[in-house]
Parts: C-alpha cells; structure tokens; sequence
C-alpha cells in the first residue's frame, strides 16, 4: 500500500524523532509488506530499464538514442539499489537472528 500511512490502515504508530513509527505488534506485517513491495520497485525498475533500451535501439536520432541509454542506466542503477538494500537488510536480520540464538543458548 503505498502512499498510505500507517493510520489510514488502522494501525497504531508512535512519534519518535519527528517521524513516525510502528509499534513492535506491528513490525513483522510491515516487513513482509516492506519486502513485497521492494520486489516490486525492482521490477518495475528493471522494466522501464529495458523499456527505454528499447527505446533507445528504435530511435534513428542519436541525441535522443543517448538520452534513452542515460535514462535506462538510471533505472538499472535504481534496481541495483534497491537490491543491495534488501541484501544488507535481509544480512542484517538474520545476525539477529544469529545473536537471539546465542542468548537464547546461553
């Protein structure tokens, strides 16, 4: 759901540090979403990428074949983003999953 917020859908958020925030009830449901929608913006990004290759491989101007190449780079570059974010994000739990463990075994 995005463009909505936390209090159009019902759920409770708390006002930390001038932002807003979900309650810790509500964390798992906002990363599963979270990781969905990444997903998606991949995608997309990745389509309008090849869309603007396209593009660029149909134009017979070469000013504007270059524009189209630039502007697909820019897409790919955003995908590429988006997906090491989720690589450090999805790392970064599983070391707490790693460290609950031991504390857990202790």
């Amino acid at each position: 759901m995005i463009g909505v917020t936390s209090a159009e859908r019902g759920q409770k958020s708390v006002r930390k540090n001038g932002q807003y925030a979900l309650r810790s009830e509500h964390i798992q449901t906002r990363q599963v979403m979270s990781v969905l929608d990444d997903f998606a913006r991949m995608r997309l990004y990745r389509t309008r990428a090849s869309e603007f290759e396209m593009l660029a491989e149909t134009e017979s101007f070469r000013e504007a074949q270059r524009r189209y190449h630039i502007i697909a780079r820019h897409y790919r570059e955003l995908a590429n983003r988006e997906e090491r974010g989720d690589q450090a994000r999805m790392a970064q739990h599983l070391e707490l999953l790693r460290l609950k463990r031991r504390k857990a075994a202790e």
